[in-house]
């Protein structure tokens, strides 16, 4: 059962399709990189400037999806490529990119804070 069962954008597939493929691949040269990186003791500039290539590949790439302004299913979530869904292809939970959080999280996060200054 979804949670954001009230946000889905209207005509959005659930599964909700993405190019999870290509963004997998991406994500292990990334990974493969950053062992190499620390196996040499690279210096940590090094290393910031492969995780910022990386977040701006991942926004391009998410923002370019055929549903990236689309609340749906998108699978992959909580650490785990598969099973889980998350809301939206892209957020800041998803990617620690610049998007920011997706509608279902901004949603979340304003529940909480309205509970918490009652």
């Amino acid at each position: 059962k979804r949670k954001w069962r009230d946000l889905v954008t209207p005509g959005t597939p659930l599964p909700t399709p993405w190019d999870k493929d290509e963004y997998e691949r991406n994500s292990q040269e990334v990974q493969t990189k950053r062992r190499a990186l620390r196996a040499k003791d690279a210096a940590e500039s090094e290393m910031n400037k492969l995780l910022a290539g990386e977040l701006d590949w991942s926004t391009s790439f998410l923002g370019g999806q055929k549903f990236a302004r689309a609340v749906g299913a998108f699978e992959g979530a909580s650490y785990e490529p598969k099973g889980l869904y998350r809301p939206e292809v892209d957020c800041v939970m998803f990617t620690r990119d610049k998007v920011g959080f997706c509608r279902v999280c901004q949603r979340a996060i304003a529940r909480i804070i309205d509970m918490h200054s009652r």
